[in-house]
């Protein structure tokens, strides 16, 4: 009984992992006219600050591992954060949620497929049917999302630029979560804490540097008629940069061995 509480805890964690991550996607949604440079850094300049504060709290532990990590903070505040967000809502914008959606759902397959490439764990006779299985479904969902009536009035070199966005998205978050795996397997006593907020504070720096100027040289939106507000667009990204961005992977973090896994991160 005890392991089967603690399993449904972290079955219940899981879940409402998954149903903050998925705000990450209706949040662009909601935003039309924004553009998905102002989305990506509104989002991680309020993940940023607040990573920034949280090290702060943590006082000389915290910016000793600043210090001490920056380089490998830095590849996956690039990867795992602004790049893969920045492509996930020019995807979007370009071909839709849903269709986005789907093709971001190959991550946990993907990951998989080259995990096991680069150190086999299982015989890949477990693997080829259910990663078979799995991609045919999300491949027959992207075919009808497509070529439906809805993206009609979208053209075909948007469509394809929203779908090579999705796929680009795909391949970075498969590289950040092995790289951090494989960076926190070799550190077994860094706080998970303390590397959020540390990663935090890289995605703070790659945000300011890359994509702020962008924002204020007018990249910011679009001439949408009836688009939502400066006020509506900053409640948007807090949501996204406090919320998705920390209480998904807190939730997450509450995951008990033994327990199936939440979706990835955004």
């Amino acid at each position: 009984m005890p392991g089967s509480t603690r399993c449904g805890t972290g079955l219940m964690a899981g879940t409402g992992a998954g149903l903050v991550w998925g705000l990450a996607f209706l949040v662009p949604v909601l935003l039309p006219g924004w553009s998905a440079v102002a989305v990506t850094a509104g989002r991680y300049l309020a993940c940023g600050v607040l990573s920034l504060a949280l090290l702060a709290y943590q006082g000389r532990t915290g910016w000793r591992l600043a210090r001490q990590h920056w380089r490998a903070a830095l590849g996956l505040a690039i990867t795992g954060n602004v790049g893969y967000y920045l492509l996930l809502v020019i995807g979007i914008q370009k071909i839709g949620a849903p269709v986005t959606d789907t093709i971001i759902g190959c991550i946990p397959v993907v990951v998989a497929v080259v995990s096991n490439w680069r150190a086999p764990f299982l015989p890949w006779r477990r693997l080829v049917l259910p990663a078979t299985l799995s991609l045919a479904g999300l491949a027959l969902i992207n075919a009808v999302e497509f070529t439906g009536s809805h993206q009609a009035a979208v053209g075909l070199g948007a469509r394809l630029a929203g779908l090579a966005a999705a796929i680009a998205a795909v391949a970075l978050w498969t590289w950040y979560a092995l790289a951090n795996a494989r960076f926190l397997t070799t550190r077994p006593d860094l706080p998970a804490g303390s590397w959020s907020s540390v990663v935090g504070l890289a995605t703070l720096a790659v945000t300011a540097v890359a994509l702020l100027p962008l924002v204020l040289a007018g990249h910011a939106s679009s001439p949408v008629t009836g688009r939502p507000g400066p006020a509506a667009f900053l409640a948007g990204v807090v949501l996204l940069g406090v919320v998705v961005s920390w209480a998904g992977p807190g939730c997450g973090i509450r995951l008990r061995p033994g327990c199936r896994p939440p979706p990835p991160g955004c």
